[in-house]
């Protein structure tokens, strides 16, 4: 099976030994996205809902350098630090799907757990998407 890098050549992503997507076969797979800058790499900082708007718009990122599209994202994984965000957390993914065209009967399937992330942010954000 041909495997394909999207590396940082083609999508800025944190300076740590991974790869921010690979394609294997038709399948596109998206390595955990947190709320950073493109251009700076810190964390932004913010409520539970501007972090997951920035994580979701890393993925985004990804999967368009990788020439796939929202549509077809099939898994997300999602990481909280505190469960307790999980509402806000839902709204905010909600409304960022509906705006890439989805319905709700449309929506990826999902997990959700809690998790400490190891830069301190609220969420993190990983996907798989077919072509």
């Amino acid at each position: 099976m041909k495997r394909e890098v999207i590396g940082r050549d083609k999508v800025k992503a944190p300076e740590t030994p991974h790869s921010p997507g690979i394609i294997c076969g038709d399948l596109l797979y998206v390595s955990s996205q947190g709320p950073f800058d493109p251009m700076t790499q810190k964390v932004i900082s913010g409520s539970i809902e501007e972090e997951a708007r920035v994580a979701l718009n890393n993925v985004t990122a990804v999967i368009q350098a990788a020439g796939f599209h929202m549509y077809n994202v099939a898994k997300v994984s999602v990481f909280l630090a505190d469960a307790n965000d999980f509402d806000a957390f839902n709204k905010a993914y909600r409304e960022f799907f509906l705006a890439q065209g989805l319905s709700e009967r449309d929506l990826p399937a999902r997990t959700v757990v809690e998790a400490k992330s190891a830069f301190g942010c609220k969420c993190e954000v990983e996907a798989i998407v077919g072509r």
